[in-house]
């Protein structure tokens, strides 16, 4: 695998969205609204460009504070 994908949505949104991919095992995700449930996934993406099976889905809810619009996904594929 050359690269990996984290896609994520709010917990009430059907459609899923991409960040720009990334080499590294950890990735942040910010712009997040406060209080809110979000799903996480990552999949990994080949050299050759094909993207692989995404990781069970992992759900977790930002708090109230302005602070807490950031996710860090790390791990999701071990």
């Amino acid at each position: 695998m050359s690269a990996y994908v984290v896609y994520y949505r709010r917990g009430t949104e059907t459609d899923w969205k991409a960040m720009q991919q990334t080499k590294s095992i950890m990735a942040s995700v910010t712009g997040l609204q406060r209080d809110t449930e979000y799903e996480f996934r990552v999949a990994a993406i080949h050299q050759s460009g094909v993207v692989g099976v995404p990781s069970p889905t992992l759900a977790v809810s930002t708090c109230e504070s302005r602070l807490c619009t950031v996710v860090h996904v790390t791990a999701l594929l071990f």
